[in-house]
């Protein structure tokens, strides 16, 4: 299916990325609709590894309807759904994107159940192929184009002069690659 905030009926959202899980949650964040109103929690192992936290700290100056929270495992632990019922607000009808390793991804969707969240109001990224390398192209920070790695080997996208850098993943591992141009 299709992994989309626009799609989306309820206004209000929270969207959970754990690491390279944040990928997709860029450009919506970016593209996002002033009339709906998002938490996203961006939970990594460590705080370095939140790459991207800077460009979204930036937008979310810009845009006072999308709240950023992040989460560093090391110092906090796993995060839990009662972590995100307590520092978000205004839940009883929001819905859930969650994007992360298959491990939190299961977990989060688990605990959501647990608390009688409507299932229609939460939504995972499926990847089909679970041990597919995937690439991402960031244009300018945030935009993002997805290849599977079979169309890879032709789009060239580390030579597209509108790439800042690729991100290359197979399940939970990414490598950050600076364009090349």
């Amino acid at each position: 299916g299709t992994f989309s905030n626009k799609i989306l009926i309820n206004k209000r959202q929270v969207w959970i990325a754990g690491g390279i899980g944040i990928t997709p949650f860029l450009a919506m964040a970016k593209d996002l609709d002033a009339t709906q109103q998002v938490d996203l929690y961006y939970s990594t192992k460590t705080a370095d590894e939140a790459v991207y936290l800077h460009t979204l700290k930036e937008l979310s100056s810009k845009k006072p309807n999308l709240r950023v929270i992040a989460f560093d495992a090391e110092k906090q632990g796993f995060m839990t759904i009662d972590y995100v019922l307590e520092n978000s607000k205004d839940l009883d009808d929001a819905n859930f994107m969650i994007c992360g390793p298959a491990s939190m991804m299961k977990a989060m969707r688990s605990q959501l159940k647990a608390r009688a969240i409507n299932k229609k109001n939460i939504k995972q990224f499926q990847n089909k192929k679970p041990h597919s390398i995937n690439a991402v192209m960031s244009v300018h920070g945030l935009r993002t184009l997805s290849w599977s790695i079979e169309s890879l080997a032709t789009a060239h996208i580390a030579d597209d002069p509108r790439c800042d850098h690729l991100i290359i993943w197979c399940g939970s591992k990414a490598e950050h690659l600076p364009a090349k141009h």
